[in-house]
């Protein structure tokens, strides 16, 4: 790949961030992921340790721990912190993805009936279970909202879904490879045309989640002050014809991959509020 240049400096401007691995995974001692790129890039962080994916990596989990969330996190839409002169220029929510694997995934994979024609995904199931992730958004929004409200502060709201993963059982296998290679349902990483329809429905998994998360930054109760960067096909575009290249394993990106998607944030944290 070509060298990765540095947007200019953003010196002097912090973010709240919140959520999964995406904002927390490190290899060995490194880290790798979206907030550790951002830092490059000279923005500081407030509140980290809502960073950690073992406490608020389901999207859920943020939206149930109202009392915390509300009285630790969002304070800082209100009162200022501690030697710093003014709020957060962005706050971005990295959330969804650790709700829809493992046993939420398995839940909606079918059994396999050897049709390359046909999804490996519930189309009922999947849909209920992209409306439960939207109630949970949903919940957290309004309490954003309210605080946005209470300060009068204009401060914007990032979202962004994630790229197209490939299970090939590389890391964790129980995030995507053992929901359809080892649960009974009768596929084969072995089998191409299993492997091209396992590789199809995860992508239907994360555009199905884009799409949720795109609509909501057209509620009407959210658009003044919510964005969703797509990062869809980040990794595709700059590992072409070998896509896995650029994945770390099966859930995280390589660290440019991740670097590639932090300058899309930026770019979108550059452009302020939605007008």
């Amino acid at each position: 790949m070509a060298t990765i240049p540095n947007p200019p400096s953003r010196m002097g401007k912090y973010l709240l961030a919140a959520g999964d691995s995406w904002v927390d995974y490190r290899l060995g001692d490194s880290q790798i992921d979206l907030r550790k790129h951002l830092k490059d890039f000279d923005y500081s962080f407030e509140l980290e340790w809502f960073c950690k994916w073992q406490t608020y990596g389901l999207i859920q989990s943020l939206a149930r721990d109202s009392a915390v969330v509300t009285s630790e996190f969002l304070k800082y839409v209100v009162d200022y912190p501690i030697g710093r002169a003014k709020h957060p220029v962005a706050i971005l929510l990295s959330g969804g993805g650790n709700d829809s694997v493992e046993d939420a995934l398995s839940n909606i994979i079918v059994v396999n009936d050897n049709n390359p024609q046909t999804s490996a995904l519930d189309a009922q199931k999947l849909t209920l279970h992209i409306a439960n992730l939207k109630i949970w958004y949903e919940a957290l929004l309004v309490k954003i909202q309210t605080r946005i409200n209470i300060g009068n502060v204009k401060i914007l709201v990032i979202t962004h879904g994630y790229d197209y993963p490939i299970p090939r059982g590389v890391g964790r296998k129980s995030w995507l490879y053992n929901p359809f290679f080892e649960s009974g349902k009768g596929y084969a990483l072995s089998n191409t045309n299993d492997l091209k329809k396992v590789t199809a429905a995860v992508r239907t998994l994360i555009d199905a989640i884009h799409d949720m998360l795109i609509g909501l930054s057209g509620d009407p109760r959210f658009k003044s002050f919510l964005k969703h960067v797509d990062l869809r096909g980040t990794i595709s575009t700059n590992w072409p014809g070998n896509a896995s290249q650029g994945w770390e394993n099966d859930m995280h990106p390589k660290s440019e991959g991740f670097r590639l998607m932090a300058l899309k944030i930026d770019a979108a944290i550059d452009a302020g509020l939605p007008t």
